[in-house]
């Protein structure tokens, strides 16, 4: 989610350079700081009492959450690129020998840049247990065939952008553009991930795979 991707990513690469203990709490969803806060994430708010980042994934720190919000404290970047002090260790790392570009999240970005922003992720988003439990749990209920692959359709959040340029791209579109992955890897089950169901119905008629989805 764009939260942790660009938000949680860049902060963490802040605190990293400037070498500060951060701690990832959002405000009241909206553009205004001087909104009420909550200490609240908004994908979290009902999931556990912290109402925070630490409902899904593991602390940063042991540091406490603040009770207000005190700008003069706030640390917050959204910043793409690799910190220069770490660059020159990713740039010579063995495994990016050669490599120009790595196709991992970010084309704004080069290999070790990449690299870097994906680990910082990965680290942000380390599942507590029960997260990961719930999944294997998932998982083994679904009894997906393999190999397969996931397909995340959403649709229904553009509602909630500014850019109403944005456009819904049939699920024919997905299928086109995986379509060398997916004949490289023999995959005929694809687990779909969508807010839509016009989404499913349309992925239904697509009869050469078999189409797996999570009812709601």
């Amino acid at each position: 989610h764009a939260d942790l991707f660009y938000s949680v990513r860049g902060t963490l690469n802040l605190a990293l350079t400037k070498e500060e203990p951060v701690v990832m709490v959002f405000p009241e969803v909206c553009k205004d700081h001087d909104a009420t806060f909550r200490k609240s994430w908004h994908y979290a708010a009902d999931a556990c009492e912290a109402k925070d980042l630490s409902c899904f994934f593991l602390r940063h720190n042991a540091c406490p959450r603040p009770d207000e919000f005190e700008p003069e404290k706030e640390l917050f970047s959204l910043e793409r690129n690799i910190p220069l002090r770490f660059k020159k260790s990713f740039d010579e790392h063995e495994s990016l020998a050669h490599k120009k570009h790595v196709n991992l999240w970010d084309v704004h970005n080069d290999a070790s840049g990449e690299f870097y922003n994906f680990l910082v992720y990965s680290y942000a988003t380390r599942m507590r247990y029960w997260v990961r439990q719930e999944v294997r749990r998932r998982v083994a209920k679904f009894k997906l065939r393999e190999p397969c692959a996931v397909m995340h359709v959403r649709q229904n959040d553009i509602a909630l952008h500014d850019n109403w340029r944005r456009f819904y791209y049939p699920v024919k579109a997905y299928i086109d553009t995986a379509e060398d992955a997916i004949k490289a890897m023999g995959i005929h089950t694809i687990l779909l991930m969508t807010d839509s169901a016009e989404v499913i119905d349309e992925a239904k008629k697509i009869e050469d795979f078999e189409w797996r989805w999570m009812p709601k």
